[in-house]
Order: structure tokens, then sequence, then C-alpha cells
């Protein structure tokens, strides 16, 4: 018989065979009410922009949660922005102001990327919600 739960564990085996690691959400200790695994997204953007000053990798994160302007679409437009351009940060080193550009994927080295497929991970925005998979790939 076929119902969610296997259903859900054979999308997870399907990505564990190309390469994602499988998490469980509930395992995992974080802000529920923050969607991002924090965790995992701070060691990748740290991998990928090794040469980035530890502020600018810091204020990537918060610039990513916290754009709630526009319409549903425009926040997806700006989103996928960030993903293929990089997400313009600002930052205070030694007195001064600096920006700088902090990529969330390496698309010239696909291994620096971290491939993680994790199931019931919880979130909470307004009540919980709780999807059966999410594909985390930074």
């Amino acid at each position: 018989m076929f119902n969610e739960a296997n259903y859900e564990n054979a999308v997870i085996s399907l990505l564990e065979t190309i390469g994602y690691t499988h998490l469980y959400g509930p395992d995992i200790e974080r802000d529920y009410h923050n969607p991002l695994y924090l965790e995992a997204f701070n060691d990748q953007i740290s991998r990928i922009n090794s040469k980035a000053h530890s502020q600018a990798i810091e204020e990537v994160a918060n610039k990513i949660t916290r754009f709630e302007r526009g319409t549903l679409v425009q926040q997806n437009k700006t989103f996928m922005d960030y993903l293929q351009n990089g997400v313009e940060v600002s930052y205070q080193d030694k007195g001064q102001t600096k920006t700088d550009i902090i990529r969330l994927i390496d698309y010239a080295k696909p291994d620096n990327n971290a491939f993680h497929v994790i199931n019931q991970w919880t979130v909470i925005e307004n009540e919980n919600k709780r999807p059966d998979i999410v594909v985390d790939e930074n």
C-alpha cells in the first residue's frame, strides 16, 4: 500500500541516491520561527565565500530572512536574483562601511555546495506548519 509515509520515504531515498544528505527535522535544534537551517546555511556560506568578511557572512542571513516588501511574486523574484547573482550586503570594518556580494550557491564548484533533504521541518508562522519534505541546496 502506498501512503503518505511511503511517498515521503521514496522521495528521500531518491534524493539520497543523487547525493543529498537526509536529516530528520525534529532532531535539529533550532529556532522554529526561522525557516532556514541556519547552522548549515552559515557553514556553507562561509565555505563558498571564504574570503568574505565575517560581518558580511552574518549580514546575509539577516537580509534574506527579513525582506518582506512587495507581493509574493516580487519577493520570489528578489530571492531568485539572490540565488543567481548573490546578495549585496553592507557591514562595518575598522570604522568604515563596506559592501560585498555574498554568493548563496557556488556555480563554478558545485561540490562546494551542500544538498540536504529534510523531512518533518516545522516552521511557526502564525501557526505550526510542517512540510513533509524540504530540499535545501546551499
